[in-house]
C-alpha cells in the first residue's frame, strides 16, 4: 500500500546448532517492514537448526509478503525436505509476519533462491540456480546452472526451467 518498506535477509540463529563447529554459519531468515520514516513495524525470524537465509522479499496482491532463499534445515519453520545440499526455500507470509505456506524445491545438490517478484495474476516468478544433476537429467553440475519457477499465488509450481550453461 506504499505505507510500508519491507526487508529480508539473514541473522544469527537463537536456535541451537547440532554441529558446534558450524555455529558461525547459524542463521535464520529475518524479514521486516519498516514506514517510511524508519520506523520498525514489523520482525520476524524464520527457519531451523542449519543455515537459512533470506536473498530477497516482495509484496503479495494481498498486502503481505513472499520470500525467497535457501535452507539446509529441515525441522521447526520448515516441511522436511532432508539436506545435506541447500534447498531453494519461498515463504509466503501473513501480514503479521506469520508463514501461511511455503515452497521447499531441490534435488542432490545444492539450489538457492535469489530473487523473486510478483506476477499480475497474484503468482510470483522465482529465479535461483542449481547444482541437481537429477532436475533434468541432463548433466553434472559444478557451478550450477540458472533456473526459474513460476509459482501460484498458494506458492504450487505452475512450471520449471532450467537454463544450461554453454
Amino acid at each position: 500500500d506504499g505505507s510500508a518498506i519491507l526487508f529480508a535477509g539473514q541473522s544469527g540463529s537463537a536456535l541451537p546448532q547440532p554441529d558446534k563447529s558450524s555455529e558461525l554459519f547459524a542463521s535464520d531468515v529475518w524479514i521486516g517492514k519498516i514506514n517510511p520514516q524508519g520506523k520498525l513495524l514489523l520482525e520476524k525470524k524464520l527457519g531451523g537448526s542449519g543455515p537459512d537465509r533470506a536473498l530477497a522479499v516482495a509484496s503479495t496482491t494481498f498486502g503481505s509478503a513472499v520470500f525467497a532463499g535457501s535452507s539446509w534445515s529441515d525441522d521447526r519453520d520448515l516441511r522436511p525436505n532432508p539436506p545435506p545440499f541447500s534447498n531453494a526455500w519461498i515463504g509466503i507470509l501473513s501480514r503479521s509476519g506469520d508463514l501461511l505456506r511455503q515452497t521447499i524445491w531441490g534435488g542432490s545438490g545444492h539450489e538457492w533462491a535469489t530473487s523473486i517478484v510478483a506476477t499480475r495474476d497474484g503468482g510470483f516468478l522465482v529465479s535461483g540456480f542449481t547444482t541437481s544433476p537429477e532436475l533434468d537429467s541432463s548433466r553434472s553440475r559444478v557451478n550450477g546452472d540458472a533456473w526459474l519457477i513460476q509459482l501460484d499465488l498458494t506458492g504450487n509450481i505452475i512450471w520449471k526451467q532450467i537454463f544450461k550453461k554453454p
